[in-house]
């Protein structure tokens, strides 16, 4: 016998239909989740699992001798969007048990599915089947189904199944399939990609992401395989025009492409892919040009217009902002408008890569000189390279238009053509400064779930107008600025990347050049939070929409429950709920500090620095004593609303008759209507409060109050 132990790692419901507009109930799409329950079964072989609760809809039955006593393992986990030919439309289920290795048997498998997946892919019930997932090959099984969205089938055990739908071979409608790669300053620097300059000093050769370069910097351009939605089988990259003269060529890493635009001018990108079920053939532009310079103004060309002198013009872009309005006013006030001197006095070249613009020394053949010296770049204006702050060009320093959006002066293309055109929102072009090291500014342990919003739940969210408006920069910044942008009105997609929550312009006039700050107006009661800095996380981080909703799921409810609203409160005043945390702000918290302010989002992993974080400037009295890996410095608080919390989920699934560890659902039928009343309304609270997702710690106060009362309810009926 091979003893097969499982780590259970379950963190919280994801639902299929999640974000997709289906179904009353709606998890988290962003929380990986692994469920594993077990079947033992009799001694005459005969399996007759039904599951309830996460297991609900999955069935397994069947007689196999070779099976009498043993236990039958069932796990449930996220299965990918698209697989071998097929789109998902349920979890894996897989299916073993504790034996031989080559020990296999035949049981039948009822699998449920989502039916808003289904009809979003325009099938029908009739097209599904249970399939076996083997790595990366599916297998379709003969299949019968149900009178509701559920499929039977029988297989072969041990095994993974899923609910598939085959996809007929097609051509993508799918835009923005090709998309700008960026290296970071420490990516660069970790791969020993360096360039080295005249002062003997190895710069890490970051790539900025963008679709203006100067000659000699470096491109690199992916397939977005979850925009593709489909198996890459095959591609091919082409370099299929480039200006007179050009030797420049593509070369690979993996399905990537890299090279190195050598002439000022147009050059265009095509890709054909073939996928399972779908193929494209797609084409990006980019050029190559200097750096500009007006004579008249001693600054960069982007002046002339982008002061202000010709804002009456009624130009907007698709955000509704003013083209033309005064932007060199904030910026020239801005932290990059001002970068420069911080480095005025340094004679070390690193510090100019990011202080200045256009500063990249491409000797690319290791010669000792720039083969791209004409890009008019702050290197090329430099004299002097030991007296490099004094002797670089005046209107290149500091971070200026073209350090973020690229050059744009250059014969080879006309004014109207080479212009920016939807420049990108992606964190590319910041993170080849701001991810250095600790020093403030230089933001170290950068993480990139907000920049990957946009590809959960298998890219489903892109695609969903509802998901759309959180789960990527365009629809953020949409919320932002009150313009409702959707998926069909994008062309390429990108996630919460650092220009969508910080103005790189400064124009807001927020700290840390935020975007927006100060109160938010949440739907429930109309309540109005003094958010603050906070602002941002609570256009997204809230249920969206009037809270209670007895009978559903909320999304997210972060934002209403720190400030005490949004529970069932069954008609009682509760005095005073909003959380003294609500005062303290996300950030202050979510954002390590240690070694230097971070963007990871988390706290920190050093037990002492939570608790100096907690007890400088708010706990001030002494830390409790340390017990069992935490500390709580609530006196108990948080410990009891988390007890509460589990015992508010007992006593739904007793009165429910469903089991004591049962998922609660978002409704429930009881033996009579006021019990129906009582389990959905308690089931609300307690999904309220789950769905925040800080067992209780937001808010443990409006917490213990809630469960209390739909505790009370309960026992009442």
């Amino acid at each position: 016998m091979r003893l097969i132990k499982f780590l259970l790692v379950a963190v919280s419901l994801f639902a299929l239909t999640a974000c997709l507009g289906g179904g009353s109930t709606k998890s988290s799409v962003d929380d990986d989740t692994r469920i594993i329950v077990t079947t033992t079964v009799g001694s005459d072989g005969k399996v007759a699992y039904t599951g309830s609760g996460e297991m609900a809809g999955f069935a397994l039955s069947g007689t196999a001798a070779g099976l009498a006593g043993k236990t039958v393992y069932i796990e449930k986990s996220d299965a990918e969007y698209s697989v071998d030919g097929y789109v998902s439309l349920s979890p894996v289920y897989t299916v073993s048990v504790a034996d031989k290795a080559d020990a296999v048997y035949a049981l039948t498998v009822t699998l449920p599915y989502s039916s808003t997946i289904l009809a979003n892919e325009g099938g029908s019930a009739a097209d599904t089947a249970v399939c076996i997932l083997s790595g990366s090959s599916v297998t379709k099984l003969t299949s019968s189904h149900g009178s509701g969205s559920d499929v039977t089938a029988v297989g072969s055990v041990p095994a993974s199944f899923f609910v598939g739908l085959k996809k007929e071979q097609s051509e993508s409608s799918l835009t923005g399939i090709i998309k700008f790669e960026a290296v970071s300053y420490r990516a660069a620097a970790a791969a020993s990609s360096f360039l080295v300059d005249p002062s003997a000093k190895s710069l890490p050769d970051s790539v900025r992401g963008i679709d203006r370069v100067q000659p000699g910097e470096k491109v690199r351009l992916f397939i977005d395989t979850v925009t593709f939605g489909d198996t890459v089988t095959s591609f091919n990259w082409t370099l299929t025009s480039k200006p007179a003269g050009s030797l420049a060529a593509i070369t690979l890493n993996g399905t990537n492409a890299t090279f190195v635009p050598d002439v000022a001018g147009k050059y265009t990108v095509s890709l054909s892919l073939v996928g399972v079920n779908s193929t494209k053939t797609e084409s990006v532009t980019l050029y190559a040009l200097n750096y500009s310079y007006n004579t008249a103004t001693n600054s960069a060309s982007c002046v002339v217009c982008h002061d202000g002198t010709f804002a009456g013009s009624g130009i907007t872009d698709k955000y509704g902002r003013n083209v033309l309005r005064a932007i060199t006013t904030p910026w020239a006030a801005s932290a990059h408008g001002n970068s420069f001197a911080a480095v005025a006095a340094s004679t070390d070249s690193r510090c100019f890569q990011c202080h200045a613009t256009g500063f990249l020394f491409a000797d690319r053949n290791g010669n000792g000189s720039d083969e791209f010296s004409d890009a008019k770049g702050y290197d090329d204006k430099i004299t002097n390279w030991s007296t490099m702050a004094s002797t670089g060009g005046d209107h290149l320093k500091s971070v200026s238009c073209e350090a973020c959006h690229g050059p744009n002066d250059g014969s080879s293309a006309n004014f109207f053509e080479k212009h920016y055109k939807n420049t990108a929102i992606t964190s590319n072009v910041c993170l080849s400064c701001h991810d250095y090291g600790t020093v403030s500014g230089h933001v170290f342990g950068y993480s990139d779930g907000h920049d990957n919003a946009h590809k959960l739940s298998g890219g489903n969210v892109a695609k969903n107008a509802a998901c759309f408006k959180c789960h990527t920069g365009e629809g953020m910044m949409g919320r932002i600025f009150s313009k409702n942008i959707t998926p069909a009105n994008t062309d390429r997609i990108s996630g919460i990347g650092c220009s969508v929550c910080h103005d790189p312009h400064g124009e807001s006039g927020q700290n840390s050049q935020l975007r927006i700050s100060g109160s938010y107006t949440l739907p429930t009661k109309s309540t109005v939070v003094a958010a603050g800095d906070s602002k941002l996380c609570y256009y997204c981080h809230n249920a969206d929409g009037e809270l209670p909703t007895v009978g559903a799921i909320p999304h997210n409810s972060q934002a209403e429950l720190i400030s005490g609203v949004g529970g069932y409160e069954y008609g009682q005043n509760l005095g005073t709920t909003a959380s003294s945390h609500s005062a303290t702000g996300c950030s202050t918290c979510h954002m390590k500090t240690q070694g230097g302010t971070t963007h990871s989002l988390d706290m920190t992993d050093d037990t002492a620095a939570r608790i100096a974080g907690c007890t400088t400037g708010c706990h001030t009295t002494n830390a409790p004593a340390y017990s069992n890996g935490t500390y709580d410095v609530t006196a108990g608080t948080v410990a009891a609303a988390k007890a509460k919390i589990a015992e508010l989920k007992a006593a739904i699934n007793a009165k429910a008759g469903e089991a004591a560890d049962a998922a609660i659902k978002a409704s429930y039928t009881g033996t009579t209507t006021a019990q129906t009343n009582a389990l959905n309304r308690a089931a609300y609270n307690y999904n309220f409060i789950l769905n925040d997702r800080s067992g209780g710690f937001h808010n443990p106060g409006y917490v213990v109050k809630l469960v209390n009362l739909s505790l009370a309810d309960l026992a009442a009926n």
